[in-house]
């Protein structure tokens, strides 16, 4: 992404030489009142430059992109070719370090037209995302069927949160199954949850932790799994964390987790937020914006749905850089 420096020098297009007196003359000469003075984009370039996460840049970038599409859309002769030609340098800096955090593949092309889409205030076409649901349980432990309901009925509301939270995405997701289903251990008998036979402290026995043999065994089990449809994203509700803090966690897929690597993306959720979990109804959808999106930091917008927990709103907002590659990415 070009510097406020080299953007400066290139949008500099007005200066005209009228001698001592009056070295330089500058003048926005478009007709179209509704387009970002080529300077008004100077506040962005900075952003981005400071932006220390993915979700931010992403959403930088498209507003850089959004705003220059406009000049580019613009008929021919409509406003002078020194400004377009300032625009378009802009515009395809923009895009191609969009390119490069998405990872440079083939849906490039159709995430710009959705952001074009977005900013047209037109209509996505819906993006069906199927998510398998587990309960994680100890090994041995006979699940009552009334546990199970409970659990489904809380699924179901997370669902419809995360519905209406990624409705301007135009992304659906939909249960692949009517009722969850209980998963243990592996295939060789692993315990995906810290049995008490460990030699680990008593309090940690029977919970999840994000880190080491439970995240492990966690992604074997679900790499185990054959049949489940092509892009879908495995959710595993848990009782506790190691951490008891801790509302979510979403193992990326394709990442190298210690030699470990999950086919699909893995999102947990605990079933007993702590007291301070404010935003627990919407955990579900933060923990599917780390799947869809394949990053693990967070926004420091607060009203960002991917802002960290700690500084979290409630707004739930999703900028329109954010939504096309979490349309148009691997795991989606």
């Amino acid at each position: 992404m070009m510097t406020l420096a080299q953007w400066k020098s290139t949008r500099r297009v007005d200066h005209v030489n009228l001698g001592l007196i009056h070295p330089r003359y500058r003048a926005f000469k478009g007709r179209h009142t509704s387009l970002r003075h080529l300077k008004d984009f100077d506040v962005d370039v900075v952003a981005y430059h400071a932006a220390t996460n993915e979700a931010d840049k992403l959403s930088i970038l498209g507003r850089i992109i959004q705003g220059a599409k406009l000049y580019l859309d613009l008929p021919d002769n409509s406003v002078e070719q020194r400004y377009i030609d300032a625009v378009r340098e802009l515009y395809d800096s923009a895009s191609m370090q969009y390119n490069q955090i998405c990872g440079g593949d083939i849906e490039q092309p159709q995430r710009l037209t959705d952001l074009n889409t977005l900013n047209i205030m037109g209509t996505l076409t819906p993006k069906n995302i199927s998510l398998n649901f587990f309960y994680l349980a100890p090994v041995g432990t006979s699940v009552a069927t009334r546990k199970l309901a409970n659990v489904d009925l809380l699924i179901d509301h997370h669902v419809t949160n995360a519905n209406a939270v990624y409705q301007h995405a135009s992304i659906v997701f939909a249960r692949s199954h009517p009722t969850v289903r209980v998963a243990t251990q592996t295939a060789n008998g692993h315990s995906i949850l810290t049995p008490e036979r460990d030699t680990i402290a008593p309090r940690y026995h029977g919970t999840y932790g994000v880190q080491g043999t439970n995240r492990d065994y966690l992604i074997t089990y679900c790499n185990e799994r054959v049949g489940a449809a092509e892009n879908s994203i495995d959710v595993v509700y848990l009782d506790n964390y190691y951490d008891m803090d801790a509302l979510g966690n979403t193992i990326r897929a394709n990442h190298n987790y210690g030699g470990f690597t999950a086919h699909r993306p893995i999102c947990t959720v605990t079933l007993n937020p702590p007291p301070a979990g404010v935003n627990y109804g919407t955990t579900l959808a933060h923990e599917l914006g780390h799947a869809l999106s394949g990053f693990a930091s967070h926004s420091v917008d607060p009203n960002n749905l991917m802002a960290g927990g700690a500084i979290r709103t409630g707004v739930n907002f999703l900028s329109d850089g954010q939504i096309a590659w979490y349309r148009n990415n691997p795991n989606s």
